[in-house]
């Protein structure tokens, strides 16, 4: 869990330096990292599948009553989020911040979503 709130504040820092917009997954799921690190429910699930939306409380809740440490480099965890590539096959997608776990998503509506149920 540690290793997932470190690419959400990896990818708040790259929101900063991206923008708002979410025309491709890599956006969505910046957007997304940063309403759950911002606690900002509503954006979350806006960007999410129904899938994640208990993730998305479950993270939120566990940032504000400080359950997860939180990195205080900075600079680390932009090297992690530099090499970050997506993958699009049609209707679905993934972001790699590492090979072994993927960030996935699912186009709904013509949207990108946070979708990180298999």
């Amino acid at each position: 869990m540690k290793r997932f709130i470190i690419i959400i504040l990896a990818f708040s820092c790259m929101m900063i330096f991206n923008g708002c917009s979410e025309k491709t997954p890599k956006e969505t799921v910046i957007n997304w990292a940063t309403a759950v690190a911002e606690g900002n429910l509503d954006t979350a699930d806006k960007l999410s599948t129904s899938n994640v939306h208990l993730y998305n409380k479950l993270l939120i809740a566990g940032i504000k009553d400080k359950s997860y440490d939180t990195p205080d480099k900075m600079g680390e965890i932009l090297e992690k989020i530099e090499p970050a590539r997506e993958e699009i096959n049609g209707d679905t997608a993934k972001v790699y911040i590492d090979e072994k776990n993927p960030i996935q998503l699912k186009k709904v509506d013509g949207k990108w979503k946070v979708d990180l149920a298999d």
